[in-house]
């Protein structure tokens, strides 16, 4: 998967993920509330713990869907930083692989010569 994939399902999956928890808080978080409340009244702790644990399995399913998203997103950055700079180091390559094949080079600047009398970027007399 290309790095921009990677940081583009990242940023989906995130922003679902954000959205879905504060729908969650903000329609569910009051009814399950009431609902405790009143299990908690009349002593059925059985399906009080009951909506505990599917409230716990839940929001640690997202939590986890989180963290998958920002993994994603950062994985995506470094595989993009990885393939800059392997082409950074093939363009280093070329560079060298180009100078080494000129004979000689300018003692002023460095470029590259061939059969010249003066250099011909920075006019220095070549002996």
């Amino acid at each position: 998967m290309t790095p921009k994939r990677w940081i583009t399902i990242g940023i989906i999956l995130f922003i679902i993920m954000t959205f879905n928890n504060l729908w969650i808080i903000v329609n569910l978080g009051p009814e399950v509330d009431m609902a405790l409340d009143e299990l908690w009244k009349i002593r059925n702790f059985e399906n009080a713990q009951l909506i505990f644990w599917g409230i716990y399995a839940t929001w640690l399913i997202y939590a986890t869907l989180h963290i998958l998203s920002i993994v994603m997103i950062v994985m995506g950055i470094l595989k993009k930083q990885k393939i800059k700079t392997d082409d950074d180091i093939q363009e280093l390559k070329n560079k060298v692989d180009r100078l080494e094949s000129q004979k000689s080079f300018c003692k002023n600047c460095g470029n590259g010569i061939k059969d010249e009398k003066f250099c011909t970027k920075c006019g220095f007399e070549l002996l």
